[in-house]
């Protein structure tokens, strides 16, 4: 069997792994449905598209929310400009450096508007990564129900990756009470359910707005997308 064949064969072996935990709770994506089915097409397209990133678990969350509003075609253009844009690129990529420096920047947004929350989550060792990571990789989409995951999706559209942090802190700090009375086990389970928190539209999008974003996390980002670009050109050269 030649490497091609090995890689179609582990591709979708890992789709077909991951398909029944995507939405499992909504029968528009049950097992052989016509939704299913284009949602495996448009992930084993992408794999084979992009190689160099394949198909890591939990993007059948992301091509799952866009075939709920657009056609196979449409939602597999969009999947491809989604996961290729630089914020969200170095994460598919499993590019360590690139990760810890969104996690490092999700730490600074939590100190400046949580650092109560925050103090107690260190201490506990309730790192980003153990949650975060996850929410930043299906946009929220694993997390929050359709309707609140798309406000974020609209957001992060308009406005920018930086609404991912900020969707993150506000999250916590709609949790935060409950949260401080948890230790590492207790937070987790909670962290689990945070669509829970989320009582009605305006609550959550005035969470959002109370979220101040500080010169300092601006410029860390930055530097942190501008290294990655700079590393992706030279591998291009």
């Amino acid at each position: 069997m030649c490497i091609r064949d090995r890689y179609q064969r582990r591709v979708h072996g890992m789709i077909d792994l991951d398909l029944p935990r995507t939405f499992p709770n909504h029968a528009i994506f049950s097992e052989n449905s016509p939704i299913s089915q284009n949602l495996r097409d448009v992930l084993a397209t992408f794999a084979h598209f992009r190689p160099d990133v394949g198909y890591v678990q939990g993007m059948s969350y992301l091509a799952a929310v866009l075939l709920l509003h657009m056609d196979e075609f449409k939602s597999f253009v969009c999947f491809c400009n989604l996961v290729c844009q630089p914020a969200l690129l170095p994460i598919f990529l499993m590019d360590e450096q690139q990760i810890e420096g969104r996690m490092e920047i999700f730490r600074l947004f939590a100190e400046e508007n949580i650092p109560n929350l925050f103090r107690h989550m260190e201490r506990e060792g309730v790192s980003p990564k153990m949650y975060f990571f996850e929410w930043m990789l299906t946009l929220f989409s694993k997390v929050l129900d359709f309707d609140n995951a798309s406000r974020v999706w609209d957001c992060f559209f308009f406005e920018g990756p930086l609404i991912l942090f900020k969707t993150g802190i506000a999250l916590l700090k709609l949790m935060e009470k409950d949260l401080l009375r948890e230790d590492i086990t207790g937070m987790m389970k909670r962290l689990k359910n945070v669509n829970a928190y989320i009582h009605d539209d305006d609550q959550f999008v005035q969470a959002l707005r109370d979220i101040e974003v500080s010169e300092r996390a601006i410029r860390l980002r930055e530097a942190l997308l501008n290294k990655f670009l700079f590393d992706l050109s030279l591998i291009h050269i």
